[in-house]
This record gives C-alpha cells, sequence and structure tokens, in this order.
C-alpha cells in the first residue's frame, strides 16, 4: 500500500483541521504552544487524526508560526496522527524537511493577480517551485507527502470569476510537477454547490488514482452545502477548521474556514464515517475560548446540538459578563416531554423557561456563568443527567474556582441538581 493511501484511504472520507494553520492566519491574539499542544491532543482523543499545525513563514510577519516545530512534535508524539505545514518558497521547505513533518503543503494562484499579491511571483513560478519541492522530497530521507492547493480556485477576490479549465490546466501541471495530491480551494467564498460540483467532478476525473482535497471558506454561507457537493462528486479529503476560524491575509474579504465539527456532522450524516466523537470535539472549543476571547466561533452543532435522540451532551459555555466568584442558583428547563433537550443554567438570578426563551434570557442575564444544552433520551435520563452535571461541575470549577453539585441517589433531575456552593 502507498504512503498516500496509508494516510488518506480512497475508501473513507479523511478530515483535516486547519485551525492551527488557516484558523491562525488573521487572529490578533494567537494561543500559546501548550494551549497548541493542548489543542492538538485534546481534538485527537476526540478522533481527529489529519492537522494542519502551521507555516515556516518568517517569525517577524507571522509570530503564530513561530512554535511550529513544537506543534509538529506534538502531532507526532500521537500514534496515527498526520501533520501538514506550510511551506512556500525553498528556505522554508528545508526547515519542513528539517522538522520531520508528514507533509507539505504549497500554493499555486488561479490567477495571475492573486498570485503576485500573494507571493509576489506568477504561476509558472509558482508551479517551478512546487516541482522543486517535489524534487527536495524525493532526496530527502523520511520522504513527506507533498500537496498542491490551487487558490482562489472558484472565483477570486482580485479578477472576479475563474475559468474552471485554467484550474484545470493548474492540477494538470501539479500532478506533473510530482504532488501525490491536489487541493481545490475555493479561498474567499465565492462559489455554490453548482460549480463546486462541477470543478470537483472534473478535477477527480482528471487526478486519476490520486485523491482531490477541497478547501472551502463560509464567506457567504454556502461552505457546508458545497461541502456535500464536492462529496457527491468523490472528494474524500476535506479541510475545516475548529470553531470557524480562519482567512487569508491576502484575499480581501475572506472569512473562516468551513466549521470543522459541521464537517463532521454532515460527513456523518451522509453516510461517510469520521471516526470523530463530536460531544469531545465541540468541548475542545473551551481552548479558543481561552485564549482568543475576541475571537467569532461560528457552528451550528455547537450552538444547537445534534437532533434529538443523538447521543450528545454537547457544548459551549457562554460567558458574556465578569463572573462572579460564587453562584447563587441552578435553574433548569424542559422543552419537551420526550427525547427532552434538558438546560442546566447556573445564573446570579433565577431562569426557567421553554429552551428558546431560556437561552435568549440567558444572554442578557447581568451574572451568567454557563449554560449545557444536553440530548437526552428519557430511557437514559440519570445517566445522562449526571454527565450533564458532571460537565457543569468541571466547567464551573474552572470559572468560579471551586463548585460542589449533589446529585440525588435516585437520579431524579429535579431533586437531584439541587444544591450548588
Amino acid at each position: 500500500m502507498s504512503r498516500i493511501e496509508t494516510i488518506y484511504p480512497s475508501d473513507r472520507v479523511s478530515l483535516r483541521e486547519v485551525g492551527l494553520r488557516d484558523g491562525l492566519q488573521l487572529v490578533k491574539k494567537f494561543p500559546s504552544t501548550e494551549a497548541k499542544q493542548r489543542w492538538v491532543r485534546e481534538e485527537y482523543a476526540a478522533g481527529v487524526r489529519h492537522f494542519e499545525v502551521g507555516s515556516f513563514l518568517p517569525a517577524k510577519t507571522f509570530p503564530q508560526f513561530v512554535d511550529v516545530r513544537d506543534v509538529i512534535g506534538a502531532v507526532a508524539s500521537l500514534p496515527g496522527a498526520h501533520g501538514i505545514a506550510l511551506a512556500l518558497n525553498e528556505r522554508g521547505v528545508n526547515e519542513a524537511l528539517e522538522s520531520g513533518v508528514g507533509e507539505i503543503a504549497s500554493v499555486v494562484s488561479a490567477t495571475e493577480e492573486h498570485s503576485q499579491a500573494n507571493a509576489h511571483r506568477s504561476r509558472e513560478s509558482a508551479i517551478a517551485n512546487v516541482r522543486r519541492l517535489c524534487e527536495m522530497r524525493d532526496a530527502s530521507s523520511h520522504k513527506p507527502l507533498v500537496n498542491a492547493a490551487i487558490s482562489m480556485a472558484l472565483g477570486c477576490s482580485i479578477t472576479g470569476a475563474v475559468d474552471p479549465a485554467e484550474v484545470l490546466r493548474l492540477v494538470d501541471k501539479c500532478l506533473e510537477a510530482g504532488v501525490d495530491f491536489v487541493a481545490i480551494a475555493d479561498t474567499v467564498g465565492y462559489a455554490g454547490p453548482k460549480q463546486v460540483a462541477e470543478l470537483s467532478r472534473a478535477a477527480v476525473k482528471l487526478a486519476g488514482q490520486k485523491p482531490i482535497c477541497i478547501h472551502l471558506h463560509d464567506t457567504r454561507g454556502m461552505g457546508i452545502a458545497n461541502a456535500a457537493a464536492a462529496l457527491d462528486e468523490g472528494v474524500r479529503i476535506l479541510d475545516g477548521s475548529l470553531g470557524g476560524l480562519g482567512g487569508c491575509p491576502f484575499a480581501p474579504g475572506a472569512t473562516g474556514n468551513v466549521v470543522f465539527e459541521d464537517l463532521v456532522f454532515l460527513c456523518e450524516s451522509k453516510g461517510f464515517a469520521t471516526g470523530i466523537d463530536l460531544e469531545k470535539l465541540v468541548s475542545v472549543r473551551r481552548i479558543l475560548r481561552d485564549e482568543m476571547p475576541n475571537e467569532t466561533l461560528y457552528g451550528g452543532v455547537a450552538r444547537a446540538g445534534l437532533p434529538c435522540g443523538t447521543a450528545a451532551y454537547a457544548t459551549d459555555l457562554l460567558m458574556p459578563v465578569p463572573v462572579l466568584p460564587r453562584l447563587r442558583r441552578l435553574a433548569f428547563a424542559r422543552r419537551n416531554h420526550h427525547h427532552a433537550p434538558i438546560a442546566h443554567a447556573a445564573f446570579g438570578d433565577d431562569v426557567v423557561g421553554e429552551m428558546p426563551d431560556l437561552v435568549g434570557r440567558a444572554a442578557q442575564c447581568r451574572h451568567l456563568h454557563a449554560i449545557v444544552v444536553v440530548e437526552m433520551d428519557v430511557q437514559r435520563r440519570q445517566r445522562e443527567v449526571v454527565v450533564a452535571v458532571e460537565f457543569l461541575h468541571q466547567a464551573l470549577r474552572e470559572i468560579a474556582g471551586g463548585v460542589v453539585v449533589d446529585i440525588d441517589e435516585a437520579g431524579d433531575a429535579g431533586a437531584g441538581l439541587r444544591r450548588v456552593l
């Protein structure tokens, strides 16, 4: 079996979490090295296996990637985990090869204008750079995978529409240069499902036995629909970022990548097993909130949870106000009588209501500490209530410096959640 087949099996979907690289390009504050390593470890525990870890770019210009080798080391320490790093020139490639990273990514712009703005070189020069990268890979000891991403492939923020035939020409050039696979990037989120489907179908056919990756941004809300279209046309490698972080400094108007959590949900709903535990994955968002409190996080799964009847305890902590050192009350509410989502909320004031109303009022509560939404099967009520309380207990311990929640021996949801110190 070839190395590409081992890392990206053709008979299943591979999801690459690009938050540590693409997700951090535009942030004003970025996580510490230790937080990045926890980010990797906790996503790995959730089932994620492919991580874009950073870029080999000048530290003065991109200080968020100065610790890329440490993040590569964190990925390498985890059995079966695969790291990807971006290198845009020969110096970066040499550093990437020395780091031992499992995959090196390069970029070729779909338009000449973007190529000059992004890398100050022509597209033909970018192709030559890819060819040189492949030669250096072949001469190296560990021979990492090499991928080339065609940026602005579905629309350019500088020139507008992009000819699909020109994109396919560049895909073919990159394959001829020796890359292991090509990624099609909708860098600024211009495309809709029809465009994505047509280009994906043509690229998959052109690539033959080599895989095609799709890299999508959610600028106009089309990210998940476009991912579904790519899956339908045979694309089996997809990129997304935790919480929808991301953007391109050379692409005016670009917003974050497609939300990784929602991408997992999409794949599972279409019958593609990902091996990723969504409950655990969503919980990793707390690292982003702690380390980058001013960054907006997106995602339907994190906001609404999984559909009723699905095992999910999920969730986001909402902390828009100063935290009090102690809690006064624990309120809970039930929305439906069967397979009912339960909200356990800790407030400075009593708040009880139907689920939509509870969330709305919670957002305005002056002493809001947390809200935890739990999908609950009535027949498994006791266990799931306990899980919810344990999650709340842990979260509030971090927030309030120590909170105790007593569980009623009978497991009753009302009596059991009776005491918060």
